[in-house]
Order: C-alpha cells, then structure tokens, then sequence
C-alpha cells in the first residue's frame, strides 16, 4: 500500500522529483536513464500547461472548471482539456500530442468514464509523460480504485473546495524555484514553516489570511497546511468561519 500525504499516494516505483522536461535523454527502453557516452542536456523550461480529462456527464462544466481558471491565474499556468470525444485516430492523435506537450497530466476517473479510461490508458503507454489520477469516491459509489491502478499516484477529493487545495499544493510543488523537491519533502517543509510563523504569534495565533501573507504562499496551500496540521493535532483552533485563529497545539 502507498503511503498516502495529504491525500497524494505516492508509489514506492515513483520516487523522483517531477522531470524538469519531457524527452531529455529518454532513451528507447530505457524510461529516465542517461545514455552511455551522451552528454547530459540542461533540462528545457517547462511549458506550463497541464493536460486536464475528466467527465463531463457527473460533474457541471462551469463549476469543475472554475477550479482550474482559479489555479491557472494564480499560478500562471495554462490547462488544456480534451473536449472532443475520441470517436478517430485523428482526434486520438490530436490528444496524444496534447498530453506530450504538457509538463504532466491529470485524469479524473470518478465515474470511470471511457473516454478518460482511454486517454489515461494512452499516457500509460507514453514514454516520457507525468501524470496524476483525480478521484472523487462520493461520484464512483466506491471509496477505492480498482486493484489494477491503486498503487498509482492519486488525487482524492469530495468536494471542489479540497480539489483545489490539493491541486494548488501540486502546482506549487511542480514549479517551485526549486524543481529537485518531492511533494512530501515540500508538504512537510510547508507545515515546519507554519508552525513556525505560528509559534513567534503563539500569544495571538493567526488565521488563514494571515498565514498566506506572513509565508507568503497562497491561501489554498494555507489552508491545505492547516487542515493536515489540525488532523496531525498540531494545531489548535479558535473562532469559526474565516476568522478562526490557530494556535501551535499544547504539548500533551
């Protein structure tokens, strides 16, 4: 079984940090090794767009997608979805090239829909491609994927609100000034630095507007911090609604 942070599996066979760009020295057989005698290429910059499939009967267009307008904006980032069902090779080709020239892809499989199943089945074959699983159990009427893909690196939400803060943590991972960083190296340098920040205000705590500001990250990684930290019981919680102040948790 995968250890799971903060939602994210993470696979013992994908322990590397994100690629900095697709095809660098990938060899035929040979998936990130360097060839023998070759002189190793500084990695290209990243595109910054992400492949996005998902299904369109479970979810409204409107509301799923204004998660990832919201994120593109902050992140400066472009998400590209596959909005023609594939029914050629000519339509199948034009997702595959679009999948190879996003720096990773996320395929939502709530409700394994075909068309996602076909396109996640087709970067499953690609050599050279990262990509992500979204799932949502409340829309599979299963609270697990199949036995097949569950090692697989997975995104479990149950609402909008969740996605977005599980996704603003991935993108925030994915182009940091740093690339070399895991997602958990990054969530738990995340949560040392909030409870930092919260220990130089332990008399007044802060809320979530203030965490943001004093680390200087966005509120969704903020409040995705804060709700692993609150679960971990290393936080402590005052007040409701958006002016709820935590506290680092008193030492038992």
């Amino acid at each position: 079984m995968p250890a799971i942070v903060g939602g994210f599996a993470r696979p013992a066979y994908r322990l590397a940090a994100p690629r900095a760009g697709a095809g660098v020295l990938r060899g035929a057989g040979a998936r990130g090794r360097s060839v023998a005698g070759a002189k190793k290429a500084p990695p290209p910059p990243r595109a910054r767009q992400i492949f996005v499939a998902y299904p369109y009967g479970i979810f409204d267009r409107a509301d799923y997608r204004g998660v990832f307008a919201g994120l593109g904006r902050d992140h400066s980032v472009k998400f590209v979805f596959a909005d023609e069902r594939i029914t050629n090779l000519q339509v199948a080709e034009k997702i595959r090239n679009q999948i190879q020239l996003s720096d990773f892809s996320l395929f939502d499989i709530s409700g394994w829909n075909a068309n996602v199943s076909f396109e996640l089945g087709m970067a499953y074959e690609m050599r050279g491609v990262d990509w992500y699983i979204c799932f949502n159990p409340e829309k599979s009427g299963s609270a697990e994927v199949p036995s097949n893909i569950r090692g697989l690196d997975r995104i479990e939400y149950r609402g909008f609100s969740e996605f977005r803060q599980k996704l603003s943590v991935l993108l925030e991972q994915w182009y940091p000034p740093d690339d070399r960083e895991t997602l958990d190296d990054f969530a738990e340098k995340l949560k040392a630095r909030v409870l930092a920040a919260l220990r130089e205000r332990a008399d007044l705590g802060l809320d979530i507007k203030g965490i943001s500001a004093a680390l200087r990250i966005k509120k969704d990684t903020a409040q995705f911090a804060v709700r692993q930290m609150t679960a971990e019981g290393k936080l402590a919680a005052r007040g409701k609604g958006p002016a709820t102040r935590y506290f680092p948790a008193p030492k038992k």
